[in-house]
């Protein structure tokens, strides 16, 4: 028995070594094969952009914004020549002999903070006397300093390196934005151990290096984070939650630059890491980019390639090890491990290892096909004929049909529908997202007189087959009899599609069945309308609402010639409100512009219905109310008067009416309180002020009326959600990146 265990054990590890020399050949050749094609899906210009994002953000940061900050001493010296004898000078003497240096020291450093934009603060500490003093205080004691916490901790911590920490106020609370990176120096500079008298630090404001990288990256695209060697966050360009800070933190963990694709929140994003290798303060750097739907399939492709290879990889290992110890344990444990896995592709009743690998085995190389075959469907519908030089879509002698299928987030019940039908026609269904999804449909080519009748027939079996689920709205194009034309069956039935708008939901549109729409709607009497509803005659108006619901109605009209006759309409209806100044009461022209678009056309024509009969209302009221114009005389007097002391008693005075009836009159009249639109005003004028001139704050805060600038500040901040000189620097955005009270 021992001959025959040693002869078996040879020939398990020679089996072993045999596997893994096979597993390795087979990975190494298939899966860099496959993975180079999936990259050259890819496109190259988005990694090189962020690459060189990233080596903007991180040369920027480390050779530019930070080095200022760095030579602080330096230019302190160029400011004040003196002011480096005053450092020393309060090393080794008392400051109480000499008072008379601490304002001077106070004055330096403020204008060094000022001198270099970001600066939070500069702090010197005198281990002499035990002294703090930075660009705004002088603390007799490090334990009346708000940063007594960190003086205390100075010999402690790293020099001449950057740190993150937050800082407090003087009231011992934190800012509302307290992060800072701070540089600490031993005084006299470079000193050490017993050698050192004193420490000096310089505080940068993170809020400020991030507005400032956020200007370097594309906005709204770009998001940027930089981690410390221990992987804490120093600071970036968008906030982010923990499970999203961990995911980025293992990215910076990397030891080499790294470009890879992710999906988060539903959304495919490309993510460029730069490592602390290439850093000169050893920092890792991530920027992540949202990704266009066309790289889907190519990312898909690439994923499964990696996927695979590393189950392959996982395999042999565990192969390698249990062969080496024992025969049966480990086909045993393979076999549970693939029983947990993959228990939906093992046939009921199969007890033999070797057959159980084999269905599972069969039933990825299943998965793999059709995932091949998807990817065939992809480049078919969008017109990527070279794509398809290795694969066939269509089988001989048939055609193709495509179908688009819109449902409210129903795609998957939609597809459990289609897969659980009778296939009485050949078809195939691919999901573009969890609302559209695309079928093809196979018929016989030239014996099939209607090919069109055969795909409304079964899209309609599908509809009745469970209608408690979802409805979906469908649209079919015409019949394709080369791979090259099923791009353009696809784009007859996104435009058949459309037509939902006039026809409804839940229909089945084919491109045949619109494709006769040639006529032109008649001309409507657009100046006739808008005078009665300037008039506010209901009957007018509501004669031409009807007769024009009626033309659009028509069958012969294409959706373009009605999309163009409604645009026409909220044109003119965007000019009345504007004219007659009620986009507060009834509503704006940029919402009517964005909310007039409904799903179906009777939708439309009821919500126009509605803001043509508040515009009537409105107007009525206003012609009924004898106090209307002076309202809006006092309005005007109001917008131009901002820097005057403004107030009921004095608007009564000119109105001759009491201060209580114009108060009620504005909120009847206008809709709001004196007092906030008082309020709005001013504020509204002293935001476009920052915007489009150099004055200070203080004289904007006069500008507009107000005498006391903190509570002009406070109002500033409750409407805006920034400070006044935070706005302003907000002003040298790009203007989609301009703050406004909504994104404040």
């Amino acid at each position: 028995m021992g001959i025959v265990s040693k002869y078996t054990s040879r020939f398990w590890v020679r089996l072993v070594f045999s596997y893994l020399i096979l597993a390795v050949l087979i990975i190494g050749l298939f899966g860099g094969l496959l993975y180079t094609r999936a990259n050259n899906m890819m496109v190259e210009e988005v990694s090189q952009s962020s690459k060189i994002s990233l080596d903007t953000i991180r040369d920027y940061t480390e050779r530019t914004f930070l080095p200022r900050f760095v030579e602080t001493n330096k230019l302190m010296a160029t400011i004040n020549p003196d002011s480096a004898k005053e450092t020393m000078f309060l090393l080794d003497n008392h400051y109480r002999d000499n008072g008379y240096l601490i304002p001077e020291l106070n004055s330096s450093l403020k204008v060094a903070a000022y001198a270099t934009p970001g600066t939070k603060n500069i702090t010197f500490y005198y281990l002499k006397d035990r002294i703090v003093v930075d660009a705004n205080y002088f603390y007799e004691s490090t334990d009346r300093s708000p940063d007594s916490e960190f003086v205390s901790r100075l010999a402690e911590v790293p020099k001449m390196t950057w740190l993150r920490r937050n800082v407090q106020a003087d009231n011992g609370t934190e800012y509302a934005d307290s992060r800072v990176l701070t540089y600490v120096y031993t005084l006299p500079f470079m000193a050490e151990g017993d050698a050192v008298k004193g420490y000096m630090y310089i505080d940068v404001d993170v809020a400020y290096l991030e507005n400032v990288l956020q200007t370097m990256l594309a906005p709204q695209l770009e998001k940027a984070y930089v981690f410390a060697p221990d992987g804490e966050l120093l600071f970036s360009t968008a906030a982010a939650d923990n499970s999203q800070l961990s995911s980025l933190r293992q990215e910076s963990g990397q030891r080499q630059p790294s470009f890879r694709v992710r999906t988060e929140d539903g959304v495919r994003e490309v993510v460029s890491h730069s490592p602390a290798s290439l850093s000169q303060l050893d920092w890792s750097y991530v920027i992540v980019r949202p990704m266009q739907s066309y790289f889907l399939s190519a990312n898909k492709f690439k994923d499964d390639i990696i996927n695979g290879c590393i189950l392959l990889l996982v395999l042999g290992v565990l192969c390698s090890y249990f062969l080496s110890q024992r025969f049966y344990m480990p086909v045993k444990k393979i076999v549970s491990y693939i029983r947990k896995q993959h228990a939906d592709n093992i046939a009921p009743h199969t007890r033999n290892e070797y057959a159980i690998i084999d269905n599972v085995l069969h039933s990825l190389d299943r998965r793999l096909n059709e995932q091949t075959r998807v990817s065939l469907v992809h480049h078919a519908i969008h017109g990527n004929v070279e794509a398809l030089a290795d694969g066939r879509l269509l089988p001989a002698d048939s055609c193709c049909i495509v179908a688009v299928v819109r449902t409210d987030g129903g795609a998957e019940a939609f597809k459990r529908r289609h897969q659980a039908a009778s296939q009485a026609v050949r078809s195939e269904l691919v999901c573009m997202n969890a609302d559209e999804i695309v079928i093809l449909f196979y018929l016989p080519g030239e014996d099939n007189k209607a090919p069109g009748a055969a795909v409304r027939a079964f899209i309609e079996r599908l509809r009745t087959a469970r209608p408690e689920e979802a409805g979906f709205s469908c649209g079919f194009g015409r019949p394709a009899f080369a791979e090259e034309d099923v791009h353009l069956s696809y784009k007859q039935a996104l435009h058949a599609l459309k037509y939902t708008f006039l026809y409804g939901m839940n229909v089945t549109i084919g491109y045949d069945q619109i494709d006769s729409r040639r006529g032109f709607g008649k001309k409507f009497a657009y100046d006739g309308y808008q005078n009665a509803l300037r008039a506010a005659d209901a009957e007018l108006v509501e004669t031409f609402l009807a007769d024009f619901s009626r033309e659009l109605g028509r069958e012969d009209l294409q959706i373009e010639v009605v999309e163009f006759e409604i645009m026409q309409l909220i044109t003119r209806l965007s000019h009345t409100i504007i004219e007659l100044d009620l986009h507060e009461a009834v509503i704006s022209s940029t919402d009517l512009f964005s909310e007039f678009k409904k799903s179906t056309l009777a939708e439309t024509l009821d919500w126009l219905r509605h803001i043509n009969t508040a515009i009537m209302d409105r107007l009525r009221v206003s012609s009924e109310n004898p106090h209307y114009a002076i309202i809006h005389d006092l309005k005007a007097y109001i917008d131009t008067h901002l820097e005057e002391d403004i107030s009921l008693d004095s608007l009564a005075e000119r109105a001759y009416l009491s201060p209580s009836y114009i108060s009620s009159l504005f909120g009847e009249i206008l809709h709001v309180s004196f007092s906030t639109y008082l309020t709005n005003a001013r504020v509204d004028k002293a935001a476009e002020l920052l915007r489009g001139s150099t004055l200070t704050v203080t004289d904007i805060t006069t500008a507009v009326g107000y005498h006391n600038i903190q509570y002009f500040c406070r109002k500033f901040k409750e409407k805006y959600g920034v400070t006044p000189m935070q706005y302003r620097k907000s002003a040298t955005l790009a203007p989609e990146q301009l703050l406004t009270p909504e994104s404040g």
